[in-house]
Parts: C-alpha cells; structure tokens; sequence
C-alpha cells in the first residue's frame, strides 16, 4: 500500500493569537506560546524535532504525554498548542471546539501514515475485522 501524506497541524482552541495571524504557523510561532507535544519516540515528534534542527531553534513544551486526550484537554483547558496529523483531531475540529492550522516549515509536510501487513500472509478473522474497521472507520486509513 501507498503511504500517505499526512501534514502536521498546529491545533488550538477558537480565538487563540496563533489563529489570528492570518497565516501559516512557524516554530518560531510556536515557542512563544504553551506546548503540549508526544514523546520523542512518535513519528510525528521525530519529524518535529527535525524541523527543530533544520530551524536550528529548541522547542520546550510545558506538557509532555503520550496521552491524546490529555493534548486535547491541554488545548482546550489550558489554552495550549499541540502539534499532531489532523486526523487525530478530526471529531473536535468537526464540533468546533479546536481548530486545525497550517504549518511551517514545508518538513511538517512530510508525515506519512502506513497500513502495513505482510504480503501474502492470511490474517486471522480477528484482524481482518480490524483491518475492515480501519479501512472504513478510521480516516487517516480510508485512502488507502
């Protein structure tokens, strides 16, 4: 299967400075409000923390977890910022309650999301349920 892109977003709660400027957001947007960011070992902090070097700038987040739910609340309980792919803040932006921004630099671009299985290997009834579940539940699964 094709990987797809999948760019990371800044997500903030309606009336937020970083959703008024008006453009896309950078990381030197970003270091001046409250972070809330995944641990280093998750793709999209790794592709973060590239951006980080490229920028040759240093990210300090005031909320480090590898709880989603927890990001969101930061979001939108604390009026904070997380940098995450879009589908893992689809329901909230669909409701209303955070927005999703454009970011900078172009690297925040490069996310991929991958469904990977081995070829030719017969899944168990089990995970072909799984597999059918992604494929029609999940958004960040239904281009493949």
């Amino acid at each position: 299967m094709q990987p797809a892109a999948r760019p990371l977003k800044g997500i903030v709660r309606p009336g937020h400075p970083l959703a008024r400027l008006g453009r896309r957001v950078t990381l030197a947007d970003l270091k001046k409000h409250r972070l809330g960011l995944l641990p280093g070992g998750y793709g999209v902090r790794q592709v973060l923390l590239s951006a980080e070097h490229g920028d040759r700038m240093r990210l300090v987040p005031q909320l480090l977890t590898n709880s989603a739910r927890a990001l969101l609340h930061f979001v939108e309980q604390w009026n904070g910022v997380i940098i995450t792919a879009a589908f893992a803040a689809a329901r909230e932006v669909e409701e209303g309650r955070v927005l999703a921004l454009e970011a900078e630099p172009p690297l925040l671009e490069g996310g991929e999301a991958h469904l990977v299985t081995r070829r030719g290997r017969r899944l168990s009834p089990a995970a072909q349920q799984l597999l059918r579940h992604l494929r029609s539940k999940v958004t960040i699964v239904r281009r493949f």
